[in-house]
């Protein structure tokens, strides 16, 4: 996963109403336990001998890599909501400032997390004959392998990309990302819209999946993720611009039946492909990035009505999802260790496979979310902004971008 900028207590104000975003991060909290789930307990990977009628019950749980999407749309939303405020749509402030800012959000939780897997690894190699490795066999201490994650340019080489904890190729990804929106993406949309960025985004990816070798395609890194950030700007401009044509798509959208239509048709697809996913996420992952970026734009909207009136926005910014949204970058980056150093212990008890799914259930996912709020408290929280009051009572404050300034006519895009 990606960290994000964390909206539950995220405000967008202007003259007349206080905003929430609270939902973000309750997207963001089911995101990160789909994954923990996605990655304990993979059936078609690890039990490909299991019973069909038990496989099926848990086959929801096999498409890791949507979560993923969502993570990159709810990115580029939560990033966007401050500069659709400026008259041109630019990072406001300095670059030098966020560039930091999002240094300081994304790198020490990601740094602790790395010294911790290497340590980890360490000592699997000492208890373990087949210690230093990963679940592919893969050798884990190489210089190329450690120092390209150091950089974060190690979901560039599939070789390294996913070596020492798999679920760090994309939080390298994001981190690019951050690069490429003041850079690219931002000028492309002043000059030519939204739409042309998604294209730009999206070609970055395509084309050196379909042009380059695939010895070097690129693939790893999946920059077509670039055109899922962008979406998720899109959405973030549709929900809160004040340009007129803007508001005139707005109200005139029927936008609960197309956020309805396009989740319904992404899980039908999905679950068509028949266990090919890994072939065709390529397009898969755009078309779950759009419908994120279409179901944010009506959750916006139901926000900012000023009500809690529709049970699914209602129970996105419940106090329990958001609370795991505002760990679920710690979560993120913990669990597969765990999962890994579980999974060699098992392998020497020789569980059955209903022992250990149950194992897996019972023990592990519980004890992830432990460890991913130790984390947290540890490692991540006090790297966030500085906390200011939320709607929501928790135990701990959340990340704020309070965005205080009056609303101004936007372009056309």
């Amino acid at each position: 996963m990606e960290p994000t900028e964390t909206a539950s207590s995220n405000q967008v104000q202007n003259t007349q109403s206080r905003i929430r975003v609270h939902f973000c991060d309750g997207i963001r909290g089911l995101a990160s336990l789909y994954v923990v789930f996605y990655h304990s307990i993979n059936i078609p990977r690890e039990f490909p001998s299991i019973d069909k009628s038990i496989a099926w019950w848990f086959g929801w749980m096999d498409h890791g890599y949507a979560a993923v999407s969502v993570f990159i749309v709810l990115s580029g939303f939560c990033l966007m909501l401050p500069v659709i405020r400026t008259a041109e749509f630019r990072i406001q402030g300095e670059l030098r400032s966020y560039f930091q800012r999002r240094a300081r959000r994304i790198l020490p939780p990601y740094f602790a997390s790395l010294l911790i897997c290497l340590l980890l690894h360490a000592v699997m190699r000492i208890i373990f004959k087949n210690g230093g490795t990963d679940t592919t066999g893969g050798s884990v201490f190489t210089p190329g392998n450690i120092l390209s994650h150091v950089f974060l340019v190690h979901n560039l080489v599939d070789e390294w990309a996913r070596r020492i904890n798999s679920t760090m190729w994309s939080v390298a990804t994001e981190w690019q990302i951050y690069f490429l929106f003041p850079l690219l993406l931002l000028p492309v949309w002043r000059k030519f819209g939204a739409g042309a960025t998604i294209v730009v985004g999206l070609a970055l990816g395509f084309i050196p999946h379909f042009l380059f070798p695939k010895s070097f395609n690129l693939e790893s890194a999946r920059f077509w993720y670039v055109g899922l950030f962008a979406m998720g700007a899109a959405a973030a401009y549709v929900a809160y611009s004040t340009n007129p044509k803007i508001q005139a798509i707005r109200s005139k959208m029927p936008w609960g039946f197309a956020s309805c239509a396009s989740v319904i048709i992404c899980i039908g697809v999905i679950i068509g492909t028949n266990g090919k996913y890994d072939r065709l996420y390529w397009a898969l992952e755009p078309m779950i990035g759009a419908a994120t970026a279409v179901f944010l734009v009506w959750c916006s909207l139901a926000a900012k009505s000023g009500t809690r009136s529709h049970w699914i926005v209602g129970a996105l910014e419940s106090r329990y999802l958001v609370a795991l949204g505002l760990f679920s970058y710690s979560l993120y980056l913990t669990h597969q260790p765990l999962h890994i150093a579980l999974m060699r212990i098992t392998n020497k008890l020789h569980f059955g496979v209903s022992t250990e799914l149950a194992f897996r259930l019972v023990v592990f996912v519980p004890l992830a979310m432990i460890i991913g709020y130790a984390f947290h408290l540890a490692f991540e929280k006090r790297f966030m902004s500085s906390p200011r009051s939320s709607q929501t009572q928790l135990s701990f404050n959340p990340i704020p971008t309070e965005m205080d300034a009056k609303p101004i006519e936007q372009p056309a895009t």
